[in-house]
């Protein structure tokens, strides 16, 4: 008895065929689950959107399925940060190198805190907390480290002739200065284009009422502290920026602002980290303090003036 096994000429093809096909599947879920996890995909820092994000997103969804948590992630960003510091702080050529490195992973972790928590759903107003004083912690860990790199003699602040510790805290002021003002910018555009006013006065309002339970509390000593920073920075913010009374239309506001709000980025946290990084890497500390005390100031004037007048044409309307 003879047994003919005939192969299909086609098997093969379709093997490949359902691979591709499961392939594109997994593609179409990850770039579904990527959008989910992002605050507004429309909407974001164009260096944070292609850069920081993809990369961070790639951590997120092996953390996905684990028990770790967005503020764990959040406090491995801020080890991270201060880890980099230090080895900057060492100031030989490897040592500064692996501290660009940490910092970098240190904001790779400061983006996917925030995508883990809208993807798993498991974000707290705490959570928002830790997130927002991490930047500044990350950021105090990294000058700190310049400024004793600078006393090494290892860095230079080049043309900048005054004591590095001057040099740094001119320069930190004008990044928080910055930031403050993205900060506030970006809100009105989230509030008035984006029609997310009533999210924002609801996020207000947990936020207010988690820091009254805690000073209800006797424990917790950890939290308060946090919640401390973090209202320090949201009152500077506010007596710099003042209260926002004026209401806008949101679609003359969209549309006379989309273009602003992309530009106000480019002095925004991600741009500021990735130019430290850069400098950093060519041993160049001067082009960040270039950009912070001088580029980055006088791109903010000219930027308020025209906020300012793109604004009260809106309130002519």
């Amino acid at each position: 008895m003879y047994i003919f096994l005939v192969r299909n000429p086609c098997s093969k093809r379709y093997k490949v065929s359902d691979f591709i096909e499961r392939q594109k599947e997994r593609r179409k879920k990850a770039y579904i689950d990527f959008k989910k996890s992002l605050k507004d995909a429309k909407f974001d820092e164009p260096i944070t959107m292609y850069i920081f994000r993809p990369v961070a997103f790639i951590f997120v969804k092996l953390f996905y399925k684990t028990k770790i948590t967005p503020n764990i992630v959040s406090f491995i960003g801020i080890g991270l940060g201060v880890l980099g510091g230090i080895f900057l702080s060492a100031a030989t050529t490897k040592s500064i190198l692996a501290g660009v490195f940490l910092y970098f992973l240190a904001i790779i972790a400061d983006n996917a805190d925030g995508m883990l928590a809208r993807l798993t759903g498991r974000g707290t107003p705490m959570g928002r907390i830790i997130d927002g004083v991490s930047d500044y912690a990350v950021g105090t860990a990294m000058y700190i480290g310049m400024l004793i790199a600078f006393s090494k003699g290892t860095l230079s602040t080049g043309f900048f002739n005054f004591h590095p510790f001057l040099v740094l805290a001119v320069s930190a002021v004008s990044m928080i200065a910055h930031l403050i003002a993205v900060d506030y910018y970006r809100g009105l555009f989230t509030a008035f284009a984006l029609g997310k006013m009533e999210l924002i006065e609801e996020e207000e309002k947990i936020f207010q009422n988690k820091i009254s339970f805690l000073k209800s509390r006797n424990n917790h000593f950890f939290e308060k502290i946090i919640i401390i920073l973090f209202s320090m920075y949201h009152s500077v913010q506010s007596r710099l920026s003042g209260k926002e009374k004026k209401m806008y239309n949101g679609k003359s506001y969209f549309q006379a602002n989309r273009t602003l709000i992309m530009l106000w980025f480019w002095i925004g946290p991600a741009a500021n980290a990735l130019v430290l990084m850069i400098s950093l890497v060519l041993f160049k500390p001067v082009i960040y303090l270039a950009y912070t005390i001088i580029l980055g100031n006088v791109y903010m004037l000219v930027m308020l003036i025209i906020q300012n007048i793109v604004n009260a044409r809106l309130e002519t309307e």
